[in-house]
């Protein structure tokens, strides 16, 4: 753009449109003709938005135009209240630097956001822990797809600079309503954090085909979630964690009861310096499968697990924990830390991986089950059967004195643990008792 078309942009004032389109649509023009300002919160919107209806032509542009300093809940650019049948689309929100929130969804009903852009964030002029970009609040059959995010502002992950890009929770969490997300196909490029959800009751949830890349926390936060499928995404060059998950657990009685369920499938991820998945707590069923997780980091004093408890949290229970068919190329070094460190589980079955890794030095371990919460029950059914395990061409063999489980007493019982690995140079289990063949079913449970 020249100065000529510069001088030629107007700025003109959002608000006085949106109040003209009531229930309607308001279409905006793009960029490069109109910049529309928001210069202080706007509340009670029922419209649609919808940007240059030119494909060739750039978004329209939303700016903040005031400071919402402060550290308490911060007031949002566009704000909508029991709506339904929303939808915005080629829209750029712009926080400037300024604003800390950008569209606010409350009590709403079937809202699309689709090939938006959202950047702007800066957690100086103020912050509290849910500014977001886009937040929901006991909204349901909600469609994300094809946005953008980009360059928010927070480099580290310290509670005074977490900020969101896509917020979905309940106005109280004790009256759980938020149901039916689809977010697909977009780009998180550069931000604090992806996605954070928790709502109990929330179990139609699909995260798929979406990328982060440089995400500086954690890339998707679920916590408290009914059922999730987070599907062939894309993972790379983040500093913390890729995939946080938990569900809950209820008691009665003599009974336990628990809840969520999560498929963790077909996804992609390179040099996720923390965890790639992190257990945060109890769950029902958990299903890792087809995913390819890489770690070249490089460092010889730490590196990530590509699964594991999240610190604190080993006594949280997976009551059944499927993890088949991955492809695993991993760092290793140091020698203390166990490539694939398990907390509580019910049932366990790690079959049908393809495990490449830097190497195993002496005494170092493949697996660990740790942190049970009754050593008295322990685990039911634990099976590592026909998983594919390799050094790095490039990478230094595995000592003879590694070790395919740890073994620390006192010992976790396990019901039934099957062990098919023929192929492992190191030392298998010296105490714990095993099966080298897997029964059917049947002769289990």
């Amino acid at each position: 753009m020249n100065n000529l078309e510069e001088n030629l942009i107007i700025y003109t004032e959002l608000e006085p449109l949106i109040r003209q389109a009531g229930t309607g649509v308001l279409y905006l023009e793009p960029s490069s003709k109109v910049i529309y300002l928001v210069s202080e919160p706007i509340y009670d919107v029922t419209c649609s938005i919808i940007g240059s209806r030119d494909n060739k032509a750039a978004e329209s542009l939303i700016v903040a135009n005031f400071d919402a300093s402060g550290s308490e809940i911060s007031p949002y650019l566009i704000n909508y209240d029991s709506c339904s049948e929303i939808t915005i689309k080629r829209v750029k929100v712009d926080l400037n630097k300024r604003g800390r929130g950008g569209l606010f969804f409350k009590f709403s009903k079937r809202v699309t956001i689709e090939a938006c852009s959202f950047t702007g964030y800066d957690p100086e002029i103020g912050h509290y822990r849910t500014d977001s970009s886009v937040l929901f609040a006991s909204c349901q059959d909600v469609v994300i797809h094809d946005n953008v995010f980009f360059k928010n502002g927070g480099s580290t992950n310290n509670d005074e600079e977490l900020n969101r890009c896509i917020t979905i929770h309940d106005d109280n969490p004790n009256e759980p309503i938020s149901n039916s997300y689809t977010i697909t196909k977009n780009t998180f490029k550069e931000v604090n954090q992806g996605v954070v959800i928790q709502s109990r009751a929330l179990e139609k949830c699909v995260i798929s085909r979406n990328v982060f890349n440089q995400v500086v926390d954690n890339a998707l936060y679920l916590l408290n979630v009914k059922a999730a499928e987070i599907s062939h995404n894309h993972f790379s060059d983040s500093a913390d964690e890729g995939i946080v998950i938990s569900g809950w657990k209820t008691h009665k009685n003599t009974t336990t009861e628990f809840y969520g369920k999560f498929q963790v499938v077909n996804n992609y991820a390179r040099n996720v310096a923390v965890k790639f998945l992190a257990i945060n707590g109890d769950m029902a069923e958990l299903y890792f499968i087809g995913n390819t997780v890489i770690s070249h980091l490089g460092s010889a004093k730490e590196r990530p697990a590509a699964i594991a408890w999240r610190r604190d949290r080993e006594h949280s229970k997976v009551k059944v924990f499927i993890a088949e068919r991955n492809t695993f190329n991993l760092d290793t070094a140091p020698a203390n830390f166990d490539v694939f460190p398990f907390g509580d589980v019910g049932m366990l079955a790690f079959r049908d991986n393809k495990i490449i890794l830097q190497e195993l030095q002496k005494y170092q371990k493949l697996f660990s089950l740790n942190g049970m919460g009754n050593k008295k029950d322990g685990a039911d059914y634990v099976e590592f059967t026909n998983n594919r395990i390799r050094h790095r061409l490039c990478g230094k063999r595995f000592d003879p004195e590694s070790q395919f489980l740890r073994e620390s007493y006192p010992l976790l019982p396990i019901r039934y643990l099957i062990i098919n690995q023929a192929d492992f140079p190191g030392r298998m289990p010296l105490v714990y008792p095993y099966l080298n063949w897997t029964p059917l079913v049947g002769q289990i449970f």
